[in-house]
């Protein structure tokens, strides 16, 4: 099975390039997927890039 941060990461990439959403959306994204990756119990399954 492949890692939460590789898939987050790949959707996240997704929604920068395919569809050119604003990298402070993309930020936002972020934040929200770490949350709810720490609240499902993997606090590191979604971890920060240099897009944000």
């Amino acid at each position: 099975m492949e890692g939460g941060a590789d898939w987050s990461q790949r959707y996240l990439g997704e929604l920068l390039t395919q569809r050119q959403l604003s990298p402070h959306t993309i930020a936002a994204y972020r934040r929200d997927l770490a949350e709810l990756a720490q609240l499902a119990g993997h606090p590191h399954s979604c971890g920060g890039s240099s897009a944000d």
